[in-house]
């Protein structure tokens, strides 16, 4: 019998171990949150999921009764309530990730993804992992957001795909000196005494994907505006568009509910802004005088 190959991927609160028959290599592009050694103890994750590779050989038996579709994804949901997902790119599906029981996966992929009889995981076999599902037993959602450390807190940029917030992110990181952590998504969540924000390996176009976990600072919630304004947001606004830009399994009532009861936590617990703002460096400005203002409220 084959030794099983295993390597270990770490996202804020939440850890996998990848197993298979066959090797299993790496996209460099994710490399830092991957690892071959078992994980040392960790007092960040909080839920450890178990996740065999394997490569189809017929056709894959789908349990359940199908809840959602789109273009990418078919969710199926079975008499125990664990979901098997299709996935597919262009059409054509590629993997199915299948729930066993809880924390424990089985994710079958078409043929073409074994190459010199390696696995090679990449960002689509990282988004086949259920990681939305997985978080938000961790306390956890995933934000479309960019993801800045200044001063030793998170602080993140959240808006509709196209309204400046990676480039918000860059005039930070130019003027203030603040790191960006991930261009597109980060990872909210609750340790039950704080908020937290955590880098993803997914992170668009940005390129930018690091690994680290800090405490959550601020929300800010961009709009496009010819003068620079920062002023709160009121909290039944803010629970509106975080839902929004959050990823939501809408299927799952019990996920929504869940999600709801988390956003309604976080935006009594951490400072939310509306940033009107241009793209220079008076933005920047602006949104420091005001977060120095809260601070020194808050003290």
């Amino acid at each position: 019998m084959n030794q099983k190959s295993a390597i270990y991927l770490v996202v804020g609160p939440l850890a996998y171990r990848l197993t298979s028959n066959h090797s299993i290599a790496c996209d460099t592009m994710y490399a830092q949150f991957l690892q071959t050694e078992p994980l040392a103890s960790d007092k960040e994750v909080r839920l450890f999921v178990e996740c065999e590779l394997k490569v189809a050989d017929g056709e894959i038996p789908i349990d359940g009764q199908l809840v959602y579709q789109d273009p990418v994804n078919s969710i199926f949901v079975n008499d125990q309530g664990y979901e098997t997902r299709v996935l597919a790119f262009e059409g054509k599906p590629y993997a199915v990730c299948r729930e066993s029981f809880k924390a424990s996966l089985e994710l079958i992929l078409a043929k073409v993804w074994l190459s010199d009889s390696h696995i090679f995981v990449n960002q689509p076999i990282l988004e086949a992992l259920m990681m939305e599902r997985y978080m938000m037993m961790c306390k956890g959602l995933i934000l479309h957001s960019s993801f800045i450390i200044d001063d030793g807190y998170a602080i993140l940029f959240t808006a509709p795909s196209g309204t400046g917030k990676s480039t918000q992110a860059a005039l930070w990181e130019k003027y203030s000196g603040a790191e960006i952590i991930n261009g597109d998504r980060s990872v909210v969540w609750y340790d039950n005494q704080h908020f937290m924000a955590s880098g993803l390996p997914f992170c668009g176009s940005s390129g930018i994907n690091k690994v680290r976990t800090v405490s959550l600072g601020s929300i800010v919630f961009i709009e496009q505006a010819p003068n620079n304004s920062a002023e709160p947001m009121s909290t039944s606004v803010a629970a509106r568009k975080l839902f929004g830009e959050m990823s939501i399994n809408k299927w799952n009532q019990g996920f929504v509910n869940q999600s709801l009861d988390l956003i309604e936590r976080l935006v009594a617990s951490v400072p939310m802004v509306r940033l009107k703002c241009n793209m220079e460096e008076g933005a920047v400005t602006t949104l420091r005088t005001y977060l120095t203002q809260i601070k020194k409220n808050d003290g």
